[in-house]
């Protein structure tokens, strides 16, 4: 049987597929189809039922980082937005009242861990992007951060902490000389400049942990769902514990090399000051954090199974460069 990772991503779905039919079995659903949406990093199937409903259902890469308690109190979480005004989907129950099923199947390297959720409708915010829904973007952030310091975890929730740039307990393989042929000449130099400023600043963060709360981890424009001039945020599986100006940071890096990006900023921090104040203590800060998670993408590039780093040589380039415009800016 040929190698799951040198198949196509059909050939790759068709293996999946199997896997998500045999977790569904688990789920007191009438199936009547299954039908994949997307398999960038996790198998993504919306799953329809005899009865007219439709369901998602994820089924997890093997190498995400996310454990299995992880996932649990990801569920833990979303059960407890119910009862809130942001409107987000939430986690179905297999028959036995678990949130997670592990399933393996042929031809699939590991099992995966496989959860559903209800349907949500919608076409992706950045699809959609607006002042009008800028602003509405910020006032969902702030309203997920404002509902997470309220939030009473159980006592067997657990996530990863957000205080180093690698939560997920991934190997810092950046320093490794086998990786250094693809930075520039003073690559290594601006990394480790970087790292030691990003990491001064989260250990100041983290030492008082009073506003320490839930935070999405990932909350960017193809997470957010809008129908009607709603706002759904999805996919919660990066939820860690860290803070506002780190979550903000994520929000906002996948505009900041637009060239509007000032303006998008501007309406963000309308519509989050709406509901709190805009989470930057210092300028520089909310630059310094979004290059934390670049960063954090750049080792997941030189770690993943299913990627290929010669294919992310302009990633590199772009990061090394928003180094240096830091250092310009900020840390001259």
């Amino acid at each position: 049987m040929k190698d799951y990772y040198q198949l196509t991503s059909i050939g790759k779905a068709r293996r999946l597929r199997q896997l998500a039919i045999r977790a569904l079995v688990e789920y007191n659903l009438d199936v009547k189809s299954v039908r994949l949406i997307t398999n960038h990093t996790n198998g993504i199937f919306r799953v329809d039922t005899t009865d007219g409903q439709k369901y998602m259902l994820r089924v997890a890469v093997s190498s995400s980082g996310h454990s299995l308690a992880n996932i649990n109190s990801e569920m833990m979480f979303l059960s407890a937005l119910a009862d809130s005004d942001i409107s987000a989907p939430q986690p179905i129950k297999t028959r036995d009242g678990g949130w997670v099923v592990e399933a393996s199947a042929e031809g699939v390297p590991q099992s995966r861990y496989c959860t559903v959720f209800s349907w949500v409708s919608g076409v992706e915010l950045e699809e959609r992007l607006s002042p009008k829904n800028w602003r509405a973007f910020g006032e969902l952030s702030a309203n997920l951060h404002r509902f997470a310091l309220t939030f009473q975890p159980p006592d067997d929730f657990n996530l990863p902490i957000y205080e180093t740039p690698y939560a997920y307990e991934e190997n810092n393989v950046l320093f490794g000389p086998e990786n250094q042929q693809y930075f520039p000449d003073d690559g290594l130099e601006l990394l480790q400049i970087a790292h030691d400023r990003i990491q001064a600043d989260l250990d100041k963060l983290f030492a008082d942990r009073a506003e320490l709360r839930v935070v999405h981890g990932d909350l960017h424009f193809w997470n957010v769902l809008i129908s009607h001039g709603r706002l759904t945020p999805i996919d919660f599986e990066d939820l860690l514990w860290g803070y506002p100006i780190q979550d903000v940071a994520v929000t906002l890096l996948y505009a900041r090399f637009d060239d509007d990006y000032a303006d998008c900023l501007q309406y963000f921090k309308e519509g989050y000051e709406r509901i709190s104040q805009f989470p930057e203590m210092y300028r520089g800060q909310l630059d310094l954090h979004m290059l934390c998670r670049r960063v954090n993408l750049m080792n997941y590039i030189f770690t993943a199974d299913d990627e290929d780093i010669n294919d992310y040589q302009h990633y590199l380039d772009r990061t090394f460069g928003f180094i240096r415009t830091i250092k310009d800016t900020y840390w001259s």
